[in-house]
């Protein structure tokens, strides 16, 4: 899910940047940036327990996110 986030966002950063050429945080690429690639990291290594978590929920009827 955040990494979906994240391509959504830079995705709509590569769209627009020619908008904002006096910024350079909106040249840069958002994976470049220190702070994403370990929010992004963590994430993945916390993936596997929220599938877990996920089919736990599912096999005793409750919906996640509920």
């Amino acid at each position: 899910m955040i990494q979906q986030a994240i391509s959504a966002l830079e995705d709509w950063r590569k769209s627009h940047h020619h908008l904002h050429k006096d910024v350079v945080e909106a040249q840069v690429r958002l994976r470049d940036d220190i702070r994403i690639r370990t929010i992004e990291s963590a994430a993945k290594h916390n993936e596997p327990m929220r599938v877990d978590s996920a089919q736990t929920l599912k096999a005793s009827g409750t919906s996640y996110g509920e």
